[in-house]
């Protein structure tokens, strides 16, 4: 009860100071505690939602470690002699170059392969000749396979 009598006090105080000011100081007055309380309720809002933010992060790299445990575990499982770093075919990194090696670079006009789409590196006269006899050809550099576009022979 004697709190709400304080809070009662202040805000009678604060009153009669506010109406003893001229209209202007009243005006820029109101502007201001307006402009102070909606600055304090953005801050709070955004402090509220980097926090979320933090906290969904958080989350995702303890469930991507989680994950990363639990497919380890399993590797250790089908063969506990099989180190972590080692390329394995549920390594990804090994998908990965697997998925690269199996592309082939399809030649549309063997007479003027000068250089490896892949890599950038120049043909050898060697493996040009390759090319045009066989219809593949390895670049020398990356391993890439470069063949020629079958097209039907029109008659």
């Amino acid at each position: 009860m004697i709190i709400i009598e304080q809070q009662g006090r202040v805000f009678i105080e604060f009153s009669n100071w506010f109406f003893r000011q001229p209209l202007f100081a009243q005006i820029l007055t109101t502007i201001g505690i307006f402009a102070i309380t909606l600055l304090i309720i953005i801050a709070i809002y955004y402090i509220i939602k980097g926090v979320i933010l933090l906290i969904k992060k958080i989350i995702r790299k303890i469930k991507k470690r989680v994950e990363r445990r639990s497919d380890h575990s399993i590797q250790l499982a089908r063969n506990p002699y099989i180190s972590v770093n080692q390329k394995t075919p549920g390594n990804k990194q090994f998908q990965r170059i697997e998925e690269s090696k199996k592309k082939e670079i399809i030649v549309h006009y063997p007479k003027r392969v000068k250089y490896c789409s892949e890599c950038g590196m120049k043909f050898s006269d060697k493996a040009k000749n390759i090319l045009n006899s066989r219809g593949s050809a390895f670049c020398e550099y990356c391993g890439k396979i470069h063949k020629i576009l079958e097209q039907p022979i029109e008659s």
